[in-house]
């Protein structure tokens, strides 16, 4: 996430640089602003997975984290009944 926001106050700043010097001069344009949308898209997903987690976890069922590829998590859950926080008891079972 904050590699996406350094690559776009990079792109802001030195635009004119980034955008017309580098070509002109045989680099290709970085397309920073791009790069920012990948990358900040990809640590709102890890945010996204880490509150899901926690959540889970104070509802008291057992997370897991898992790899489905090299950088892309998701959680797997176990079989844990869920916490049943109070129970109505009705007038036949006082």
């Amino acid at each position: 996430y904050v590699a996406g926001i350094t690559l776009w106050f990079i792109d802001i700043r030195f635009c004119r640089l980034v955008n017309t010097w580098l070509p002109s001069h045989g680099w290709p344009n970085p397309q920073l602003h791009a790069w920012w949308h990948v990358l900040v898209s990809i640590g709102f997903y890890w945010l996204l997975i880490l509150i899901a987690f926690r959540r889970l976890e104070v509802l008291g069922q057992a997370p897991r984290i898992e790899q489905l590829l090299p950088g892309i998590p998701y959680l797997q859950l176990s079989a844990v009944q869920p916490r049943v926080p109070f129970v109505i008891a009705t007038d036949e079972e006082k």
